[in-house]
């Protein structure tokens, strides 16, 4: 029977069960019964894409090189997904790099959703949990400082300024001025959760997640795991802009463009059905478009490194 994740990380077993394979690798020997928890497990839903598996190797490696306690989890959305993976990066590196694999069809919170509702994959040991979509250019985060920062935040939904695309560009675009900010918004791309917070977002808030979309689930999680954790709304959510990411928008995601890169409408009309349903379902926490807000930006004071805050 597998065990916990926390088990592979005091053991160093490799086992595997319902096509889940864990590593234990590079936490060996370093956890003890009153340890504090490690900083961050990073997720990807990841296909075969040439581009796609380079940029997120190159991620993988950046982030292990500036905090090698990481943990990473590759989730393969494609048949012999991780064939693919060891034949084109090596069996010796995707060993060395990889703690978690699993392949299953679908999105990337769908996926950690069943993973987390089965048991097959147990946050606990880590302090957050930062769920990437496949196009994002992490390699240019600063690691200690995303993670000094949303501790700072005391948010429980947090993630980098992004930098590229966004249809939320206003509010979650990277704002250089300030170290972070508190919103009420955070978009799905790229979010960084809470470990404590993750089974009531993903598991507990019921029918939250459509088979076939995510739309409408980041217009009302902050809210959420605020009433879940009695936590002031205007405290929940935090962008972390001290660092940023970087969109590439390969458009790698199935089933949402048509040959021409723009989204397909059938796709559109089913995440809009799912974001109406999530508004009817949870009005006292939906936030609409035009509601979305920044509360405060936590100042940088170039001249003097101290922080101000601006409400």
């Amino acid at each position: 029977m597998m065990g916990k994740l926390v088990s592979v990380l005091i053991a160093s077993i490799i086992a595997s069960n319902n096509g889940i394979v864990l590593h234990g690798r590079t936490m060996r020997n370093t956890v003890k019964a009153n340890a504090k928890k490690y900083p961050l497990l990073l997720f990807w839903s990841v296909g075969n894409d040439a581009e796609i598996m380079q940029l997120v190797k190159t991620n993988i490696e950046h982030a292990r090189q500036a905090i090698p306690s990481i943990c990473t989890v590759l989730a393969h959305y494609k048949n012999g997904g991780r064939d693919a993976w060891e034949n084109a990066m090596g069996k010796d590196w995707y060993r060395d790099h990889v703690n978690i694999t699993t392949e299953k069809q679908g999105y990337k919170l769908q996926i950690l959703q069943t993973l987390v509702k089965t048991g097959d994959l147990d946050v606990g040991p880590f302090k957050w949990l930062w769920a990437l979509d496949e196009d994002m250019d992490i390699s240019g985060v600063t690691f200690h400082t995303l993670i000094e920062e949303a501790e700072a935040s005391q948010a429980l939904i947090t993630a980098p300024g992004i930098i590229g695309p966004s249809s939320w560009s206003d509010i979650v675009g990277q704002h250089t001025s300030c170290k972070y900010r508190h919103v009420n918004f955070i978009e799905v791309m790229c979010p960084m959760f809470r470990s404590d917070v993750v089974k009531d977002i993903l598991v507990n808030c019921e029918n939250c997640l459509h088979k076939n979309s995510v739309w409408g689930l980041d217009q009302l999680w902050c809210s959420w795991a605020a009433s879940r954790t009695s936590t002031p709304i205007e405290q929940s959510c935090a962008v972390i802009d001290a660092t940023a990411v970087v969109h590439t928008d390969h458009k790698s995601f199935e089933g949402k463009y048509n040959t021409e890169g723009r989204t397909n409408q059938d796709f559109r009309r089913v995440g809009m059905a799912d974001g109406k349903d999530l508004r009817n379902r949870y009005p006292d926490h939906f936030v609409e478009v035009k509601n979305v807000k920044e509360y405060n930006c936590e100042l940088v004071n170039y001249a003097s490194g101290v922080n101000h805050s601006s409400r």
